[in-house]
């Protein structure tokens, strides 16, 4: 696995990576074309589609694991 960068060093490409929470969880967050990070994931709700959100902000990235082979 990668080391973890700040976000103040975004990653060089838009694109879902793993990040360090501030309070040291862990979530899967997307880097958008303008370089802010959101997370990544939405959920279906009764009037819609609504979307998660961070109960902390991110701190650290890093590219996502690959998948598993088998």
């Amino acid at each position: 696995m990668s080391e973890w960068s700040s976000v103040n060093n975004p990653p060089p490409q838009a694109g879902s990576y793993l990040l360090l929470l501030g309070d040291h969880s862990m979530a899967v967050g997307y880097l958008d074309a303008w370089r802010e990070w959101s997370p990544s994931g939405v959920y279906a709700t009764y009037d819609g589609c609504g979307t998660v959100a961070f109960d902390s902000k991110p701190t650290h990235w890093q590219p996502l694991p690959a998948p598993p082979t088998e």
